[in-house]
Formats: C-alpha cells, structure tokens, sequence
C-alpha cells in the first residue's frame, strides 16, 4: 500500500519516491516525494500516515475505521498522555516501527493487520509479527515492534480495550549492545577525506559528534543560535573556549559544553549561509540541487558517510553513531568522573550516582576540559 520505489536518473544515482493515494492528497494534502535515501522516504511515509490516523480518527462514522479493530487500538493509543509525552523524534520512530507491520498482510494473515480485529490477535499472531519483521528487514527492527506493540497493548488494557497484552513475555533476547568505536586517526581522516571530496558539512558533523560525544541527530539540528559567545572555565586547564549549548531531542536533557580549539577553528573557517541557519550543511558542489541544504534532512549524512567510508579505505562497519560513544569512552579513559561524563553525554543514570548528581555546566566544562588536556599534550 506504501512502499517506497526506485528509478535511476541520466546520470546513473538511484532515487527513491513514493506516490501518494488520492485519499491520502484529498485528505491530508499528501505530496509525491522523492530523496537519495530509501530510509527517509519511508520516515516521510510513516508521517503522512500518522496525520492520516488522526484524519480517519475524527470521522464520526465507521466507514474508515472499525471501533473493534487494531487500527482503532492505534488511533486511542494515540490520544493517550503517553503518547503525548514522546518527543517528536520517539513519535516519528514509532510511527515508521507501526507502519512497517500495520498495513500489509503478512504470514497466513488475509488481511492486515490494521483491520484486524483486536480480540483476533493472540500469542500466536504476535509471534508471526515478529518473525515477519526479522525475515522482512532485521532482528533489531522485529524486537523494536515488538516493543512498541507491546506499549500500544498496555495501553489498551488501561482503556478497557483489550483483556490481555500477547505482546508481553515473548522470549525474544535482547540484542547484545554495540561497541565499535573509532581511532582517533580514523576520525582525522574521514573528516581530511570528506574536506577532499567537498562535503565539509559532513566532515564538521563527524567532528561534532567525536568532540562532544552526542547523537548525530541533535548535532545536524545544531544552528548557529546554538554556538555561545560566553566561556566556561576550568581549573583542570589553562583553557578560555566558546561553548555550544542545545537540548537534546530524544531526552530533553539541556547541555552546554566547551569546544576544543579543533573545533573551534573549524566553526571560525565555516561559511555561514544567510538563508540557512543550520551549522552543518551539505556544500557538495558535485550535487547542485542540494548545495546548501542542511543535513536536517533526516539519513542524507548516512548516504553520503558511506562515499567518504569507500573513499578512504575505512572499515564499512564505522557508523556515525558510533562517535558518541568513542567520545564518552576517551573521556572516562582521560580520568573523568562519571557525573562529569554525564554532563557532557546527558545521560539521565548510572547506577546511584542518578540520584546524587546533577547535570552542570561546571561539571561538563571540567570533563571535557581534563580530554582536551589529554590530548594537546600527547
């Protein structure tokens, strides 16, 4: 019903679109769309589909929706406080999670699983939705539905909806957690090769992941609103920088960290566009019809990672995410306390330290401060 399709343009790139339904343009004014990456039509898919629920959901009669089927189940869970309380980036993850299994039959299943009726979906359907998801794109992916079914269930038990959550106690064993991390020569030649190449954007947005050991996501967002005139000072180190301040969109942590003098001449040599406010921004000239354009665009920076990757001979294992976690772990090597880590990353716990510990600008300041140091003197 929504699947994402592709054609080759003259020039031999493969683009990705999607056609919406005539429905989905009368109703929620739904437009073609097209992009280099699969993922992100699929995010603006599941977008389209979300304000089509709320659509279908305000219709008084049951010509679209049936009060006893799972869509309906969707639609309630989605006026729940729950739901209301996720940040945008949780809403568009569940939403792309829902929509990968909701409305295509699967299995021994006639229809899908949005019409299915409530009380038809047992132990045994779940187990079929998990096993179609692995086999139709991964295991991480079916445990992820799993999860988010399992919240829209519970969810349902609370509204008088359903009588049990089959979603609950499936057996499925977690995913062991990643550890790849990049070398720090590594990191200095993705960025070199992606000044090379002509995509300094992303070789800025490789460096603010590494310096300041956040989420891609949150540093593609960052404006140049966000890069503080005002200093933080630490005694660890004879250091006067520039700080960036943002809130984190998947916790709504605040952070304000110093930047390194690396970064800090890198931010000075950077262009500044008058019609884009955004820090990071694709400037390929080899790609006219995105010169300028931000890496807001959610997944662009994955596709191009992937030509400075093969560019540069490095391993095709190294994923931007990845630099977070290499920054945390060079951190708590150069002797930081775990508060101090905290404040930089804005991980809300760690053990009982949860408790005790704030985040603060002193204490972000002063871990950053003691790597910095680290470093320069190596």
């Amino acid at each position: 019903m929504n699947k994402v399709k592709s054609k080759r343009s003259p020039d031999g790139r493969v683009f990705f679109y999607w056609n919406p339904s005539q429905s989905m343009r009368d109703s929620i004014n739904a437009r073609y769309y097209q992009s280099l990456d699969a993922v992100d039509v699929q995010i603006y898919i599941a977008s389209c589909q979300n304000k089509f629920w709320d659509y279908k959901s305000k219709i008084k009669t049951k010509e679209w929706v049936d009060g006893n089927s799972v869509s309906a189940l969707v639609i309630a869970y989605r006026k729940t406080s729950m739901w209301a309380n996720l940040s945008d980036n949780s809403k568009r993850v569940y939403t792309y999670l829902l929509e990968s299994i909701l409305w295509e039959p699967f299995a021994d299943h006639k229809k899908p699983m949005a019409e299915t009726l409530i009380s038809s979906i047992d132990f045994k359907y779940a187990e079929s939705v998990y096993i179609h998801s692995q086999q139709a794109i991964s295991k991480h992916h079916a445990m992820h539905v799993c999860k988010v079914l399992r919240v829209v269930w519970g969810q349902g038990l609370r509204l008088g909806m359903v009588k049990s959550n089959p979603f609950l106690k499936m057996g499925i064993k977690s995913i062991p957690p990643r550890t790849v991390m990049w070398t720090p020569d590594q990191v200095e030649l993705a960025i070199q090769t992606a000044d090379k190449m002509g995509y300094t954007g992303l070789g800025t947005l490789i460096l603010l992941c590494y310096d300041l050991c956040q989420r891609p996501g949150d540093m593609r967002q960052l404006t140049w609103d966000c890069f503080d005139g005002s200093t933080l000072q630490s005694e660890h180190i004879d250091m006067d920088a520039p700080s960036l301040k943002f809130t984190q969109e998947k916790t709504g942590v605040a952070i304000k960290v110093i930047v390194s003098e690396w970064l800090q001449e890198r931010l000075s040599n950077t262009v500044r566009r008058n019609a884009c406010p955004f820090i990071v921004v694709n400037d390929n000239p080899a790609q006219r019809r995105y010169v300028y354009k931000s890496y807001h665009c959610r997944r662009l920076y994955n596709s191009h990672l992937n030509i400075i990757r093969k560019e540069a001979g490095l391993p095709d294992y190294l994923k931007m995410a990845d630099l977070r976690r290499t920054g945390a772990t060079e951190m708590a090597e150069s002797g930081c306390t775990n508060a101090e880590l905290r404040s930089v990353t804005g991980h809300k716990t760690m053990d009982v330290l949860s408790i005790y510990v704030r985040h603060t600008d002193k204490l972000a300041a002063t871990g950053q401060s003691k790597r910095y140091a680290k470093r320069n003197h190596a």
